[in-house]
Order: structure tokens, then sequence, then C-alpha cells
């Protein structure tokens, strides 16, 4: 109900026109008196920028980029960092312990994955992906503890 109210006081809310007072005719030209306020101009619509990666893992021919994470996500970076909101899929469970799980490839990666995120511009990281439990339930725990310790916002598991 209350967003259909919206709407309605929203546009009689900015509507100027004045109904005249009873027994008077409107007048058709404007009144040579300033206004209070000036009208507002139009402003520009504002832009928000989403940047959204996915499927990222340092596991492999990746793991190496991870000894320096400042630059871990390399050209990338730049348009990371100026998003309004930037979002990665860590493919991957961030932990050194936990069993591999009955599959066919496993993904893991030390906890400085998390430093790279940070550093690369990454405001929130979703782990709902087919890797995050590669090491079980330990090796969740360890990727969201992880998470926790370096300030980086998850979604989508735990």
């Amino acid at each position: 109900m209350a967003l259909l109210l919206v709407p309605a006081i929203l546009a009689a809310g900015c509507s100027s026109d004045e109904p005249p007072p009873a027994g008077q005719a409107a007048s058709a030209a404007p009144s040579a008196a300033p206004s209070a306020s000036p009208s507002p101009s139009p402003s520009a619509p504002q832009q928000f920028v989403l940047a959204v990666a996915g499927d990222v893992h340092f596991t492999g021919r990746t793991a190496p980029l991870l000894r320096d994470p400042a630059t871990a996500f390399g050209p990338i970076i730049p348009v990371l960092q100026g998003a309004d909101l930037a979002m990665i899929n860590l493919e991957t469970a961030i932990t050194e312990r936990g069993t591999p799980e009955p599959k066919e490839f496993h993904f893991r990666a030390p906890a400085t994955a998390y430093a790279a995120v940070k550093a690369a511009g990454v405001d929130a990281v979703s782990l709902a992906n087919n890797h995050v439990l590669d090491y079980g339930r330990v090796g969740l725990a360890d990727t969201l503890d992880a998470a926790t310790s370096a300030g980086v916002p998850v979604f989508g598991a735990g």
C-alpha cells in the first residue's frame, strides 16, 4: 500500500501550480514578482559503477600470483578499484587443512588470497560455488574465519 502512495505523494509535492482563490480566474500571464525560490535545474542522472568478476582462484598456475598480493589481480585492478561496488566469485577454499572431497578438481589457497582481494579493491566476495567445500566443512570454516580476520565481507556460504 505504501508503494502505491509514494508516487501520488511525489506527484502532489512536485506540483507548483496552486488553484486560484474561489471566485478568481487563473491568470494566463506569469507574475512579475520574483519567486521565493528558484526552480531546481534538471540534474544529470547519478551513475553507479558495478564491477563483477567470476571464478577467481589461486591454485596451480595462478598460485604464484600470491607472492605479491598487491599485484595478484594484475591489469584488472584499476577497474575493480574504480567501481562503486566490486564483487568477485572466489572459486576456492581458503584453507591449509581439511580432507579433499571425492571429486576431480580441488582448489585451495592460503589466507593471503584475501589480502590480494583487498588490494584489488574488491568490496565483497561470493562463496556460492562448487569449490568452497573442496576441503570439507573444515575448509569452509577456515575460509569464513580467514575472511573475517581479513575484514573481507563474504556472502553465499556459511
